[in-house]
């Protein structure tokens, strides 16, 4: 399980008109530096956390627009 789970099932539940776009943009664009670094690294495991990571985000952004 990530941390960033937890609020994928709140936002799935309640949606997303809590949270805010600044902070979507600046989780998203840290999640892909992250991997982006990994890729550099051909770290396996950084990608992979990363990349979960980067779906759960497109999830939340997606049910936000979804559900507004």
């Amino acid at each position: 399980m990530s941390f960033f789970e937890p609020q994928v099932i709140r936002t799935w539940r309640v949606g997303g008109h809590a949270l805010s776009c600044l902070m979507l943009t600046l989780f998203g664009t840290g999640s892909g530096l992250w991997l982006l670094y990994g890729q550099l690294r051909m770290s396996g495991a950084l990608i992979f956390a990363n990349a979960f990571t980067g779906v759960q985000f497109l999830f939340i952004v997606g049910l936000k627009i979804w559900r507004r």
